[in-house]
């Protein structure tokens, strides 16, 4: 038996060498890697159930020790090797590289801003308005697409109560253990975990300056406008470049033919569409494509830009009710990552509220005209 399992292990080692499409995928990786910190143990099934616990390979290697370490199977030999793993990476990977777009820009789409690469900061839930000047902003994501999406939610009460925190304690490390602690409503502290280090990456990992965090605060403490889901969206598409151009290359462009809907097709269409510019999506499994497409939607339909039942295939595209104030904030991101005044309003990031260059300056001017009076 033991002859067999090494047998299997050495197939596994051949054809990743030998650099075959099957030995690629989450699974054979995952599954490779694991066979180096447990021995003479059939660790494909082990491999499975991480990947169904957090949903992708880059997923799995960004997990905290306590949440590997709670999967059925992983001492903390094996976790340690997971963790070193993704250290490694994060520390030797290039400079990330401009996305590139899978659809021609029209005549009235600008280019996308130049990306300027920051390392991230420390964990951390929040940002004080003393503690970042805004100096070595990251302002959006680029390079590869990842699929870390296949695995995470909007989490709109989460981040609500994570900027809470915040606001109140005054102090990073207290609002971060209080939401370890039971701060929000997961029972288990290892999905806690996971949960803060996805607001910490969405909201503040990209060095924001300081009055984002107070936007986003503020709109936290007046319920009775729909601009935390909105800002919510913009701030996580421009912080995955995959979520950012399924919002303005596939759901603009159908809402702009007159089509109500989006399905899990059609963003599976788009990753085909996507192969050639970005190569790492043929390293996906069917199963990381399926999960991640329908999770897209799902997040989309968190922040408020699809309707539909929860795991349905196919969402109503919505348009969102975007305030003046909202329209401001993206307005001043722009500005200030360096975006010219005459291309700010045909910019693709009004795109993922579905605003044409007209309605979005309306709204600025509105917000401008409101301070003035």
């Amino acid at each position: 038996m033991a002859e067999t399992g090494k047998g299997h292990r050495q197939r596994l080692k051949e054809r990743f060498l030998a650099g075959e499409p099957r030995a690629g995928t989450d699974e054979a990786l995952l599954e490779l890697l694991l066979t180096y910190a447990i021995p003479q143990k059939d660790v494909q099934p082990l491999a499975a159930r991480l990947l169904v616990t957090f949903g992708t390979l880059p997923a799995v290697l960004a997990a905290d020790l306590p949440a590997l370490c709670a999967v059925d199977g992983i001492g903390e030999h094996a976790a340690t090797l997971l963790r070193l793993t993704a250290r490694i990476g994060r520390n030797h990977t290039s400079p990330p590289r401009t996305v590139t777009s899978v659809l021609p820009p029209t005549k009235e789409v600008a280019p996308r801003a130049k990306l300027t690469a920051v390392s991230h900061t420390p964990a951390q839930m929040g940002i004080a308005p003393e503690e970042a000047s805004g100096e070595g902003t990251r302002w959006r994501a680029g390079g590869p697409y990842t699929a870390a999406n296949a695995s995470k939610a909007g989490l709109i009460e989460e981040t609500r109560l994570a900027l809470l925190a915040n606001a109140r304690l005054r102090d990073l490390a207290a609002a971060r253990r209080e939401l370890l602690d039971g701060g929000l409503p997961q029972r288990s502290r290892a999905t806690r975990e996971v949960i803060v280090r996805v607001i910490q990456d969405r909201l503040v990992a990209w060095r924001p300056p300081p009055w984002v965090c107070k936007d986003l605060t503020a709109s936290v403490e007046a319920p009775d406008t729909p601009d935390f889901p909105l800002l919510l969206l913009l701030h996580a598409a421009r912080q995955d470049a995959l979520l950012y151009d399924v919002a303005r290359a596939v759901i603009w462009p159908r809402r702009q033919e007159g089509l109500g809907t989006i399905s899990r097709v059609d963003v599976q269409r788009f990753l085909d569409q996507a192969l050639p510019s970005h190569a790492e999506i043929d390293g996906w499994s069917v199963a990381t494509r399926e999960k991640l497409a329908g999770n897209l939607l799902t997040i989309l339909r968190d922040y408020g830009l699809l309707q539909g039942a929860q795991g349905s295939a196919t969402k109503r595209i919505v348009e969102p009710v975007v305030s003046p104030r909202a329209a401001a904030h993206l307005a001043r991101l722009l500005t200030e990552e360096g975006i010219d005044a005459a291309a700010l309003y045909r910019h693709d990031d009004w795109r993922i509220w579905l605003l044409d260059p007209p309605r979005a300056q309306a709204l600025v001017t509105a917000a401008g005209e409101g301070v003035a009076r």
